[in-house]
């Protein structure tokens, strides 16, 4: 068994698909092309994720809106998210109302959330990540649960340097709920935040995200699995290429 040429199998196979629809109609139907790419990843995660967490685009549902006032609020973040690409949620808990393709939840259903850009440039990088820590820490401020996973997915990127993304991802003054813990640039970069140090389990509250940029298109491999394995209990290995990421890592930085 090789993992890694499997995650390689996995970036090319996203690759593929999301190109063969712009083969298809073109490159001006941004919204269709969008919605397709949220598709393909909501479609792939259904097939490998535990039962008991569905996928779907969706919204969380925070508090009852105040009836007096209803009619004068379009959208306020005290009573609901903006709408979350991809939701993860506890498929045993009820939902508050689910269709085919959207869910609506109350907090304690949140398993995590994901952020799908087709193309994540410069223009859009800070309120990408301002609103999605928006919606993180509202969660996990009000979720019984641990700190929810929290994903950005972009199939491709303008050439921002390392540092400058970690520093956008960092600038909440310690503020633990604000983490976004998992990114995928494109094929070749990734970034994880560890609480603890991966290559010292005896460092507690290491809190610093680390980026990696690999040789070979794995990234996309990484940000499923570490999704995958993030509801798993124990660290099993045989999920990833034993040629370890930490290999690959050229930026940290440290959540201050």
């Amino acid at each position: 068994m090789s993992m890694k040429h499997y995650f390689k199998s996995i970036n090319d196979e996203f690759m593929a698909l999301q190109n063969r629809l712009k083969y298809l109609i073109g490159h001006t139907h941004h919204l269709t092309i969008g919605n397709y790419q949220e598709s393909l990843l909501i479609d792939f995660l259904s097939k490998y994720l535990p039962d008991n967490i569905g996928v779907s685009r969706g919204f969380v549902l925070f508090n009852q809106r105040d009836e007096l006032d209803y009619g004068n609020r379009r959208n306020n973040l005290d009573y609901n998210s903006n709408e979350i690409d991809i939701l993860l949620y506890d498929k045993t808990r009820p939902t508050l109302y689910k269709s085919n393709d959207l869910v609506i939840v109350d907090v304690n259903s949140v398993k995590g959330m994901i952020e799908v850009k087709g193309n994540l440039t410069t223009n859009i990088l800070d309120e990408t990540i301002s609103k999605f820590k928006t919606n993180i820490e509202k969660i996990n401020l009000l979720n019984d649960n641990k700190c929810i996973f929290s994903g950005v997915f972009a199939y491709k990127t303008s050439n921002f340097s390392e540092q400058s993304i970690l520093k956008k991802l960092n600038n909440d003054s310690l503020n633990i709920n604000r983490v976004i813990n998992h990114v995928c640039l494109g094929n070749l970069k990734f970034i994880k935040f560890w609480d603890n140090n991966p290559n010292n389990l005896d460092d507690e509250d290491y809190n610093t995200w680390h980026y990696y940029k690999f040789k070979e298109s794995l990234a996309m491999g990484y940000f499923i699995y570490n999704l995958i394995t993030y509801f798993n209990e124990t660290n099993d290995s045989i999920w990833f290429p034993s040629d370890t990421k930490e290999n690959y890592q050229t930026h940290s930085r440290l959540l201050s």
